[in-house]
């Protein structure tokens, strides 16, 4: 998500050739991620957490990198696709920082401890450091198109690395967590008998 933060003000001013609309664009965007995250819930009481973010994962990739055959003149699509791949993309952080407080279960489960600071602040700074990665790729990308904000022809060349950056180099980075997510070993059930187990001990 990142990624397509990053460049859509590249897109809108030079592929687009609207740069007031990228502001509409990040509106949209803010508001169908409102709902995203308020879904979030209702999905995870069907789906579990762990098959939420793996579907989350799946449909936001799907979406954002149907935006590579979307020509910049049809601007409903855009707007469309963009809003769907962002209502999936959503509930990522929802979940993530949900997902923080199990593994703080699952630590103090195993360990005996409880290190519930420990597990947000080093989500926080893998999420900072995701956004860093981000920004920086984006200028990567973009420098080995050649642009150059000054020089039209390079601007010109480097349009087909802003596509990129708006569709399949982020679907690419969730594919991958994708498959990192059957990784996460914690299922509901898992959850449920350790909460169970946790309020035993403390009560005990």
């Amino acid at each position: 998500n990142g990624i397509k933060y990053g460049v859509i003000a590249y897109y809108f001013k030079y592929a687009i050739q609207d740069e007031a609309l990228a502001g509409g664009y990040f509106a949209a965007l803010l508001v169908v991620s409102v709902a995203g995250a308020l879904a979030t819930h209702f999905l995870v009481s069907k789906l579990g957490r762990k098959n939420t973010f793996i579907a989350a994962l799946l449909l936001s990739s799907t979406f954002v990198s149907v935006l590579f055959w979307v020509p910049p003149s049809n601007l409903v699509a855009i707007f469309a696709i963009g809003c769907i791949s962002e209502f999936f993309a959503a509930m990522m952080p929802t979940l993530f920082f949900a997902m923080l407080g199990d593994s703080a279960d699952f630590s103090e489960w195993k360990t005996g401890r409880r290190a519930t600071g420990l597990f947000y602040s080093a989500g926080t700074f893998v999420q900072k450091t995701g956004g860093g990665f981000a920004g920086a790729l984006v200028l990567v990308v973009l420098a080995g198109y050649g642009y150059n904000s000054q020089d039209p022809l390079s601007i010109e060349n480097s349009l087909d690395g802003m596509l990129l950056l708006m569709s399949f180099i982020p679907a690419g980075f969730g594919i991958l967590a994708t498959v990192l997510m059957f990784y996460y070993p914690l299922t509901d059930a898992q959850q449920k008998q350790m909460t169970d187990d946790l309020v035993a001990r403390r009560e005990g």
